[in-house]
């Protein structure tokens, strides 16, 4: 999916907005959420707890910013997020937000399922199928070639 005009996003259904998450997170290699400067935004729902929400680009943060908070859109490595993002969430007890709409809706997702969803989509985006592609064993011995003794 190319990117898109922030209207045309939010009008997405939820799932769709998430596949676009995750695609433009691994294309870019950034995802966004909202700031002050000083901490990120959370949103708190009393069933789910809080949330930590996050969009594809800075356009569409800002265009879900709620009004009256001095929130502005910050730029979160997705290295970053893959390698302390998701420990800290899950030591918090935080879940993830993903691409809500400004009314707040958005898929909860958990911060290990988030991870291994963005994982999956870097495989794909790189063309890897894990299952076909490599082995993490070695080869057997006896499927090694032959060394030839007469090679220069």
């Amino acid at each position: 999916m190319p990117h898109l005009n922030v209207d045309d996003a939010l009008a997405l259904p939820a799932n769709a907005r998430y596949e676009h998450l995750l695609r433009r997170a691994v294309e870019t290699k950034l995802l966004w959420s909202l700031g002050d400067g000083e901490g990120f935004a959370l949103l708190h729902d009393p069933d789910s707890g809080s949330h930590v929400p996050v969009w594809p680009d800075a356009d569409l943060a800002a265009a879900c910013a709620p009004p009256g908070f001095p929130l502005e859109p910050q730029a979160i490595e997705l290295l970053n997020w893959m390698e302390h993002w998701t420990a800290e969430l899950l030591a918090d007890s935080c879940s993830i937000a993903a691409f809500p709409t400004p009314d707040g809706v958005g898929v909860s997702i958990g911060p290990a399922p988030f991870r291994e969803d963005l994982e999956n989509e870097l495989k794909r985006q790189a063309g890897i199928n894990v299952t076909t592609e490599f082995s993490l064993s070695p080869p057997a011995p006896d499927a090694l070639p032959e060394a030839d003794p007469h090679a220069g």
